[in-house]
């Protein structure tokens, strides 16, 4: 764990920041070749798409203030090393304007949940989707609480996009988590 801690040490913030970029470039990518390939046999990703209000206050934004208000208790009232990412999510939000981090979010949100709940959970199921999404945030692996933190969303988001079949409220509840938590990270 010292290595890790060491290395963010030794990165600056842009540098996590590319790296951030980077990994959703990939992903996007991913996603983006993902879809091609099963559209050509025939799947429609579309039919999961739709904008409806009330499904995203139901299932979006009230899911979020929860997770969000569980999130900033645990914060709060637990010693730091329960959370502790080495850091990395303070060095990457600390100084970001309010511009940045909706850029950044959003694009996070939006390439996760393409690739995880649309592509991977449509086609190979909630396990599959689960397992990826936990094992892309590494760095969690290491932290029970920030484990299963993690493990409980990927299962939230999984059983809403099978709930509403409407990636977005996902995407929607995705980002709304993201950029409170990146508010939070920017104060702290």
């Amino acid at each position: 764990m010292n290595c890790s801690r060491e290395i963010v040490k030794q990165l600056s913030a842009k540098q996590l920041r590319q790296a951030v970029y980077f990994t959703q470039m990939i992903i996007t990518g991913c996603a983006g070749l993902i879809t091609i390939f099963y559209r050509y046999k025939g799947v429609k990703f579309s039919e999961f798409i739709a904008f409806d209000w009330k499904e995203l206050v139901y299932f979006s934004v009230i899911p979020a203030v929860i997770i969000l208000t569980i999130d900033l208790l645990l914060y709060h009232y637990l010693p730091n090393t329960y959370l502790d990412d080495h850091g990395v999510n303070k060095k990457i939000f600390k100084n970001l304007t309010l511009f940045e981090l909706l850029l950044m979010t959003a694009w996070i949100a939006i390439a996760e949940e393409w690739l995880f709940r649309l592509v991977i959970q449509s086609q190979f199921g909630i396990v599959v989707s689960m397992l990826t999404f936990v094992i892309l945030h590494t760095r969690y692996l290491k932290q029970p609480l920030l484990l299963l933190n993690i493990i409980c969303l990927s299962l939230g988001l999984s059983l809403i996009m099978e709930l509403t079949g409407n990636i977005l409220t996902v995407i929607v509840l995705h980002f709304l988590i993201d950029f409170g938590l990146g508010l939070y990270m920017r104060k702290a």
